[in-house]
């Protein structure tokens, strides 16, 4: 019978009041026995299964990934990425300029891998696009641009590691340098200084002529790697010098910029070999040969979550009113610290097709924020359940745990019938990470605090 909470007097709750943390408190100078109302704890383990999603967008990110990670429970990712190069100021180049070189230069931002792929030596590949990439197109982890033949540059490079609380980290303030095909930098250099060459005219002229740049990695590459564009420090730099009027020989550059560029990355993943591995449709559900729940960034791989076992316990109550609802996953093993859990997770509405579902007015449907002033049914207050770490007792938890109380009573009274949702890591829905998160399927569980009359307390 779900609806049939709405009917307790709202009185109630200046009768007794459950605390979420202990169960068993119900107000202060109040004889239990002559309350008409008691307090109760149930614990659900929530049925899960594993899908795989597609349709992830990667453009315009502000983050590229680059780089191939071997990741014995997930299977190899690989990651190539696409960007434009933009002009930025006008360009006056003196006629008797030289050209010294051509470099492309990438602030590091992120890394996915193991501590012991740091000081293995990484060898990256440049390349040259050879179709236009534009703003009015949406990039997804699938799509791919053509490119030249021919590699016009590359670098080999190791991570630049720092000791930092007894742990190795791989220092993220600094930037990779490739220099690029001097054939192409001379050509680029002779274009600049021609005073007839419309080329440089424009931006929209440079970039029919230079496409942009395409970044894949080489045989000997280990980790993944995230380079942020939208940053000054990413750019490619031509440097020339010249004679001034004095005789002195002045050294110079011209950047060209990476910020407002469009760009994306390709993502592909290879499960071979692993329990997740095998050849199945996209968005059909399935479960692991290990039993466990897999969920990654950046390869589609999502867990659906069941709610029906709190449904059919409330149907088996008459006057239940719901005062808190947890809905917790983990706890989470021990993590490397550059292979980790997505920092947080979202909750999409489905159905058996798979697919998020929209409400009326196109938004997708997702559990809410659990707020008094958020209406359960809404549709643009999604909550984003954070990562969480509890060493305060030295006993370290790690988990993603929520209160979704405004759900699970809308759900219990009949008011949303979506009962089936897809854990998504919040960035799959534009993939900057591969962070992925393996769960034990009893560790998905939803507490609730609830109280009822007494007899229907007595007639459990």
């Amino acid at each position: 019978m779900r609806g049939k909470s709405i009917g307790l007097i709202l009185g109630l709750a200046l009768l007794i009041w459950v605390s979420c943390e202990d169960p068993g408190i119900i107000g202060i100078d109040v004889d239990p026995d002559n309350l008409s109302f008691s307090a109760h704890y149930q614990q659900f383990t929530l049925p899960a299964k594993l899908v795989q999603v597609d349709s992830i967008v990667s453009g315009n990110a502000g983050r590229v990934l680059v780089g191939r990670y071997n990741d014995p429970l997930f299977g190899t990712t690989t990651a190539k990425a696409y960007s434009q190069v933009w002009l930025s100021t006008s360009i006056n180049i003196p006629e008797n300029g030289i050209f010294d070189s051509l470099i492309l230069q990438l602030k590091l931002d992120h890394v996915n891998g193991l501590e012991e792929e740091f000081s293995e030596l990484h060898n990256l590949k440049l390349y040259r696009l050879t179709e236009d990439i534009d703003e009015f197109t949406t990039f997804y982890t699938t799509s791919e641009s053509i490119r030249s033949r021919i590699q016009f540059g590359s670098a080999i490079f190791t991570y630049d590691t720092i000791q930092a609380g007894g742990e190795i980290k791989v220092n993220l303030d600094t930037t990779l340098r490739i220099t690029m095909q001097e054939q192409l930098g001379q050509l680029i250099f002779d274009k600049m200084k021609d005073e007839f060459d419309s080329t440089f005219d424009s931006n929209t002229n440079w970039l029919a002529f230079f496409q942009g740049i395409v970044l894949e990695p080489g045989d000997e590459y280990f980790t993944i790697t995230g380079f942020k564009i939208k940053d000054s420090r990413s750019n490619m730099i031509m440097y020339y010098h010249y004679t001034d009027d004095e005789g002195e020989i002045v050294n110079a550059e011209y950047n060209f910029n990476l910020e407002p560029a469009v760009h994306y990355s390709n993502i592909s993943h290879d499960p071979t070999g692993t329990a997740i591995g095998g050849t199945r449709p996209l968005y059909t559900e399935y479960t692991a040969s290990d039993n466990n729940i897999y969920l990654q960034a950046g390869t589609g791989i999502v867990a659906k979550i069941d709610f029906t076992p709190v449904i059919e316990f409330a149907d088996t109550i008459d006057l239940m009113i719901l005062n808190t609802a947890i809905l917790t996953l983990g706890s989470v093993d021990e993590y490397p610290p550059f292979v980790k859990p997505p920092d947080k997770l979202i909750f999409y509405y489905t159905d058996s097709s798979n697919f998020r579902l929209k409400n009326q007015e196109g938004f997708l449907k997702t559990i809410q924020q659990d707020n008094p002033s958020i209406d359960a049914t809404s549709a643009r207050f999604p909550l984003e359940s954070a990562f969480v770490v509890n060493d305060s007792t030295k006993n370290i938890i790690e988990s993603y745990s929520d209160r979704i109380t405004s759900y699970v009573q809308a759900l219990i009274d009949g008011v949303i019938e979506d009962h089936l949702v897809l854990a998504y890591p919040v960035t799959l829905t534009n993939a900057t990470t591969i962070d992925r998160l393996l769960l034990d399927p009893e560790s998905i569980k939803l507490e609730i605090y609830y109280t009822t009359s007494k007899e229907s307390a007595d007639s459990e």
